[in-house]
């Protein structure tokens, strides 16, 4: 895509993504969009749709997430069927996003490596942390149990990267390793292809 640098960082519940890319947009500027909110936005758009997929996730006449969580992350067949509804819409929405900006454009999302914009990034990187750590930092963050905590941070399974970040001890600790990382990113010419 020409005049912009587009960068997936994905990786499992707890490893800091959000944390990653606000550091990356505040110290050097990059466009963050958040992949999470675009499901969110999508997960209201297309409601009637979803509701009629799976009638018991309604309640009070609306989509309860949290019952629509319950159904499709303990069944892999359900959670398929979301995603032919949704992530489409998604990707439509991050397309027209991306088309209004130019730079270096960091896109946020636990599921990117499944995704279709997969095929449009110039670099992918995972964050990884260690597991104890991510169900703590679910805990507190999200304040929801240990056991639902310990099965969100099972839940993924990429494997594939250009930049591998460890994460375990916190972005303080390695942000400056970071930022002159992505500093010479900024002004280099590398894409994913040119391997």
């Amino acid at each position: 895509m020409k005049n912009k640098k587009l960068i997936g960082v994905y990786g499992p519940s707890g490893s800091g993504k959000s944390t990653f890319c606000r550091l990356l947009a505040d110290e050097l500027g990059f466009h963050y969009i958040d992949l999470d909110l675009l499901g969110h936005e999508v997960l209201a758009e297309a409601s009637s749709e979803i509701a009629e997929a799976f009638p018991s996730a309604v309640e009070d006449g609306k989509i309860s997430r949290a019952s629509l969580a319950k159904i499709v992350f303990n069944d892999e067949k359900e959670l398929e069927r979301l995603n032919q509804i949704s992530h489409p819409r998604i990707d439509k929405k991050l397309r027209g996003i991306i088309g209004d900006l130019s730079g270096v454009i960091l896109i946020d999302g636990a599921i990117i490596h499944k995704s279709e914009i997969i095929k449009d990034l110039d670099l992918l990187v995972l964050l990884s942390c260690d597991r104890i750590i991510r169900v703590e930092r679910l805990v507190e963050k999200r304040h929801i149990s240990y056991e639902k905590a310990e099965k969100q941070a099972d839940l993924f399974d990429g494997k594939d990267y250009d930049i591998l970040v460890d994460t375990s001890l916190g972005l303080d600790s390695i942000k400056e390793e970071i930022l002159d990382v992505f500093k010479r990113y900024q002004m280099d010419d590398y894409r994913r292809d040119d391997e």
